[in-house]
């Protein structure tokens, strides 16, 4: 049966290349790429990187020792590319590819590798994407990974950077930045300055766990979760992933390093979670959280996880959220 599916999508998806493929034979030079002084970073590693007609491409079989799957369908003549998840998080290598840029072999904008016709068709999360056959291998553009991350580029250091977005890879690599996965009916809006960042949430229906996860261009994940029967003291946690800070200090690295430098317990050193006035009082100084505009009390306390670190605030108990309500978080890193 998934072989039968596997064939019914593959003739889909090779629908829009039928004539372009009848026409061109297979290995025929059809473009070149040029020779770029520019670097391409996936979670701040470097990555192989091509320009082709002033875009940047990697290699997709490359991809597989940065976290993704680039699994070849011989029969369907078809490459899917996808982000994983393990252990509810998305995928990482145990050791990233000893791949270091050199300088260019070539004088920057100038052919450097020819371009073959393939009537290979490649997707990522799913989704037909442009590809080219460079030495027998497989690229795509680097900004078709935006479906499972954030992707921008650094015009000072000559820098095209990918960073993961976890709620982007739970989500299928389909997320909408201002909505929750599918089945989570919440909404979000965020702002932030150069010290500080302010996300609102309105809680949607569901009544036995809820949980956003979003990130904006700092990539902190938010999570709030609750279960009515079992948990009924809800809980913010802010989650970082040290691993994926850009090589310059971004806010999202000054507000770890301001959460991290607080008196609060761990809990790999203690059960019990209370903070003391004092320490709410710091914390507040630097993370407050609001429940339909009032100021909620709770303790805060630092957990660890497969690479990455979360601060969690707990409410204190008595304080109920119910769907329709709206939380405000705002953390800041301060001067």
């Amino acid at each position: 049966m998934k072989r039968i599916f596997a064939a019914a999508l593959a003739a889909v998806l090779l629908c829009a290349l039928t004539l372009t493929a009848a026409a061109v034979p297979n290995g025929t030079v059809v473009n070149h790429t040029m020779y770029t002084d520019i670097v391409a970073r996936i979670d701040g590693h470097p990555i192989r990187a091509y320009n082709v007609d002033n875009r940047m491409v990697v290699v997709a079989e490359d991809l597989r020792g940065y976290g993704f799957y680039a699994i070849w369908h011989a029969e369907e003549r078809w490459l899917e590319v996808t982000r994983p998840v393990e252990n509810g998080e998305p995928a990482v290598p145990a050791v990233y590819p000893d791949y270091t840029p050199t300088a260019p072999a070539g004088k920057v904008g100038t052919p450097a590798h020819d371009i073959l016709a393939t009537d290979i068709v490649t997707t990522v999360a799913g989704d037909t994407v442009e590809s080219w056959n460079i030495n027998g291998e497989t690229c795509i553009l680097f900004r078709d990974l935006a479906r499972y991350g954030d992707v921008d580029f650094d015009s000072e250091t000559r820098t095209a950077l990918f960073v993961t977005m976890p709620y982007k890879v739970l989500a299928g690599g389909h997320a909408v930045e201002d909505e929750g996965p599918e089945g989570f009916q919440w909404t979000v809006a965020g702002t932030q300055t150069e010290e500080s960042m302010t996300a609102v949430f309105t809680v949607g229906q569901e009544s036995a766990i809820s949980t956003f996860l979003a990130a904006d261009e700092t990539d902190v994940t938010f999570d709030l979760f609750w279960s009515v029967d079992t948990d009924p003291v809800p809980k913010v946690t802010l989650a970082f992933y040290p691993g994926q800070f850009l090589p310059q200090k971004t806010l999202r690295e000054k507000l770890c390093d301001k959460l991290s430098a607080l008196s609060i317990p761990s809990a790999a050193d203690t059960i019990d979670f209370t903070n003391t006035p004092s320490v709410r009082a710091a914390v507040s100084e630097v993370l407050r959280v609001a429940l339909n505009g009032r100021a909620v009390t709770g303790d805060l306390f630092r957990t660890q996880g497969n690479g990455h670190v979360d601060f969690v605030f707990l409410f204190d108990k008595g304080i109920e959220v119910r769907p329709g309500d709206t939380i405000t978080v705002v953390i800041e890193a301060g001067t």
